[in-house]
């Protein structure tokens, strides 16, 4: 954060939280689901949004917030490229192909484990396999034998991450009672 919106906080968020403590203190606030006020609802579900100038119009009217910093709020919020949030982090879009891809049927997870008293599907097992092959290539100080034990456990499921078939990630568990 640069060190004119450190100012900004330092300066105006003590204030800001005192007309916090202020609206929670109040008995007929919208928070505590008071609607007997007179004004619009502000949050119906969401469905309405204030325009910046009455939002300005209000907080300049009734606030002790300086006018100047309301503005520069209302544009930090209005601009996209100044938000921070999920949005605005740089790792954020590397989640999104993904979804993509599970939303169109690219991508799956199945839960699965192998067992003693019944036929498992040809399908599971080649899935176990190749969770085999995952943890082998990922964790190469660790035993191949250990891992073959852990996999094929029957005690064990495997939740696997599965793209065109073939097994790309997941995890090994043994859940107790």
């Amino acid at each position: 954060m640069n060190p004119e919106r450190q100012q900004m906080f330092r300066v105006h968020l003590p204030q800001l939280l005192d007309a916090l403590e202020v609206e929670i203190s109040n008995e007929n606030s919208y928070i505590w689901g008071n609607k007997s006020n007179n004004a619009a609802e502000p949050f119906p579900g969401m469905e309405t949004v204030l325009d910046s100038s009455q939002v300005k119009q209000e907080v300049s009217s009734s606030s002790c917030i300086p006018k100047d910093v309301v503005v520069k709020v209302i544009e930090t919020i209005t601009d996209p490229a100044k938000q921070v949030g999920p949005a605005g982090l740089p790792n954020s879009a590397r989640d999104e192909g993904a979804r993509l891809e599970e939303e169109r049927g690219i991508l799956r997870l199945e839960v699965i484990q192998n067992a003693l008293h019944k036929d498992v599907p040809k399908q599971h097992l080649l899935w176990l396999v190749g969770m085999q092959n995952v943890y082998v290539l990922q964790l190469p100080r660790m035993p191949k034998e250990y891992i073959a034990r852990l996999v094929f456990d029957s005690k064990h499921k495997t939740l696997c991450l599965i793209k065109n078939n073939a097994v790309i990630g997941g995890i090994c568990f043994r859940q107790f009672p």
